[in-house]
Parts: C-alpha cells; structure tokens; sequence
C-alpha cells in the first residue's frame, strides 16, 4: 500500500521542524549572549548528525514498517527492525565527527550514542503508530464504500422483489373486471400502463423523486377504485406540490395495496384512509384500513412486501423514520414519519 499524501505532508513537516530547530537554537543563544556570533558550523554539525536518522527512518517507513503494518510479517519485522538498528549505530560511527574537531564528542560510543539509538527506536515505533493511523482511515474509507455499495445493491434487489409482487395483484385485479365489465377492465388496463411506464423508467433506478411517487400512488389508487363497490369508503388526502426529495420508489404504494387486500369486504361496510402531509423537513404518512371480517384471522402487518418496505426504510434512512403498524378496534394503522436531510437528497 503506497504512503499517502497526507502522510508525506506529516513526514516533511516534521523534517522541516528538526531542520530549523539547531537554527532556533542558536538564534537565541546569540540574542541571550551565551555566543558571540552566529555559528553555522555547530548548525552544519547537527544537521550531519541528523544523516544516521533521516537515512534509517526512510529505510523504515517504505521497506520495513509496511512487513508489519500492511502483511502482517511479525517475525520478518523483527528480523529486519533488529539490523536496521545495528546498522543505524555503525552509520553512527562513520558518520559523526572526528575527535580533534570537537572535545565535546569521544571517538568511540558513549552516552550520546546510546541516547541517539534509544531516540531512533522511539521514532520508528512513532513511525508504525503514524502508519497504522492512516492504514485505520484507508480502511475506514473503504469500509464506507462497501457499505454504499452493498446498500445500493440491497435497495435494488429489495426494489426487483416488490415490483413483480404488486404487478401479481394489480392483473388479479383486471383479471377478476374482465368478464364483469370489459369497458372497466379495458381503462385498467390504461391504469397499469402507466405503472408499469413508471417502474421501468423511474422505479427501476432504484431511487426516484417524491412527487412521481405521489403521482404513482394516485394512478394506483384510481385502479383500485374501479374494482371495489360503493360500500367501500375510500378517503384520500394526498399534497399536490412537494419539496424535491429524493427517496427508494414503491413505498406508499405497498401500504395501500396491503389495504385494499385485507380491508376490503364485498359483504359488508368497509373503508380506507389515506394521507401524506409533507414540509420542508419531514413526511408523515398514514394509512388506516377496517379489517373484513373474512379476513381477521389473517396477520396483515406481515408478508413480503411490508416486510420489504421495512428493509429498506432501514437501508435507505436509518435512524431517521419511525414506521409503526398497529391493530386497534379492527381497524389496522399504519402510520410512518420520514425526516430528511437538509438537501432534501438521500442518496
């Protein structure tokens, strides 16, 4: 794995500090009077000692750290760690100064050499942390595009489930209007167009605006209207202009469709609710239908489709909806709050 950019910038800009630091150093023993002048002797002399250091450290962090940081190679590691540090003490020694040009230094190793090669194995354990840091934050990153990846390929395999189930029911429906009323059955038929137009143009992407959404759920819902009797009370409340939202296709539709299918009677008063309220930050959405009798021993909050819209509710906006569906007095509730983001965008 190659050093990234930011990583160099954090290597040169501590270079750039060791670099000016003999420079600072003696600029204020001149200015408090502890030198007469400015040395740059003594400054060229820290800078070669500086040599062993920058050579080792490069040797490190592009051939020795990645064994252990990127492969994993402990033992390889050590092996190499060990004879980079020898050869930083012999670099030691053939690089320092000889003993006539300073009487500071001794000519064989002592203290100084000791502290420079306890310095340098500081460093190069600083140099794995820096590596490991950003090893952590590449990984992170391409954890963070898996998961988008994966999200997007769930939405879409979630969307390819719902579509063929609601195009089953949608012909039942024309199915059961063409021996009672062909003219009917024909203007249906008009109605799945236009669905299906939707779901091979829009719905297919996998993500599509709230306003064709809404547009779709009012064809669907005319559908329907044509295949129940007058004793089914059907109560819509839908908004005619909405915020550009962006959002998985299908939702709404699954709700009423489960309606129609469990809350519709040919045998006695029943009824359907539908309303949308929408503002520039949330969406609450009911559905409220009456169970048939016929059809109360039946569970209606499951089957694939309401469980499909929970998938991708949580995939598409986790923690920021609230979908509940209850059972009360034998009428069923659904009842879901969407809360966008300040773009109104959710891809």
């Amino acid at each position: 794995m190659r050093t990234s950019i930011t990583e160099l910038k954090i290597y040169i800009a501590f270079a750039i500090i060791m670099m000016m630091a003999p420079i600072i150093i003696m600029s204020l023993r001149v200015y408090v009077g502890d030198e007469p002048h400015f040395d740059w002797y003594e400054v060229l002399q820290v800078w070669v000692a500086y040599i062993p250091f920058a050579i080792s450290l490069m040797l490190h962090n592009f051939l020795i750290a990645p064994l252990l940081v990127h492969g994993n190679k402990r033992t390889l590691y050590a092996i190499f760690a060990i004879m980079l540090i020898l050869a930083f003490a012999v670099m030691l020694f053939i690089i320092r100064p000889d003993s006539d040009m300073t009487s500071r230094r001794s000519p064989v190793m002592g203290q100084h050499d000791v502290v420079s090669i306890v310095v340098f194995i500081i460093l190069m354990g600083l140099n794995l942390s820096v590596k490991q840091y950003f090893k952590s934050l590449h990984f992170k990153k391409n954890l963070d595009e898996l998961k988008r990846v994966t999200l997007q390929r769930q939405v879409e395999v979630l969307n390819y489930q719902i579509s063929p189930h609601f195009l089953m029911n949608t012909l039942n429906n024309i199915h059961a209007l063409v021996d009672i009323d062909p003219e009917k059955a024909k203007s249906t038929i008009l109605e799945l167009s236009d669905i299906m137009r939707y779901m091979l143009y829009e719905a297919d992407r996998g993500r599509v605006s709230l306003e064709k959404d809404i547009e779709l759920l009012r064809n669907y819902i005319a559908l329907m209207r044509l295949r129940v009797t007058d004793k089914v009370k059907i109560d819509v409340d839908l908004p005619d202009h909405v915020p550009h939202i962006i959002g998985p296709p299908l939702i709404f539709t699954t709700f009423v469709e489960n309606a129609f299918k469990h809350g519709v009677s040919y045998n006695s008063p029943s009824f359907i609710r539908i309303s949308m309220h929408v503002d520039e930050h949330t969406l609450h959405f009911c559905c409220d239908n009456s169970i048939a009798p016929d059809k109360k021993d039946k569970k209606q909050s499951g089957g694939v489709g309401l469980k499909n819209i929970r998938e991708r509710l949580q995939l598409v906006f986790p923690e920021r909806h609230e979908l509940t569906m209850t059972t009360i007095d034998n009428v069923f509730h659904v009842n879901l709050t969407i809360r966008f983001t300040n773009n109104h965008s959710n891809n």
